[in-house]
């Protein structure tokens, strides 16, 4: 987020409130209250970008259990730190872009 935002953000936040201004401008919490106090931690956003990606396209067939296996956990985390584990065993069937889908909206 450009710094201009930021600090209209931490301005904000010091008036209201971190929380009420996470929620409201959907900006993560922790981010947020580490700008205000001024720390030097990086963003969250920043950690991604260290080791993760934002998007993964998972196939039906990639979403099978190894032979020494009984079962497998797919873990979903949002921007805002939230998340949800999903855990299944061999023959589970499940509608995984409805569930992500789901996690998302109740992000929101």
């Amino acid at each position: 987020m450009p710094q201009e935002l930021w600090a209209a953000a931490i301005g904000l936040a010091k008036e209201h409130g971190v929380s009420l201004v996470s929620r409201s401008l959907k900006i993560g919490y922790t981010d947020l209250k580490h700008h205000v106090r001024g720390d030097k931690k990086p963003s969250s956003r920043a950690k991604r970008k260290q080791g993760s990606t934002d998007f993964v396209e998972l196939r039906p067939q990639q979403l099978t259990l190894e032979s020494n296996s009984s079962s497998s956990t797919l873990e979903v985390t949002s921007p805002d730190g939230g998340k949800m584990t999903v855990r299944f065993s061999a023959g589970s069937s499940f509608d995984l872009p409805a569930l992500v889908s789901a996690f998302r909206g109740y992000q929101r």
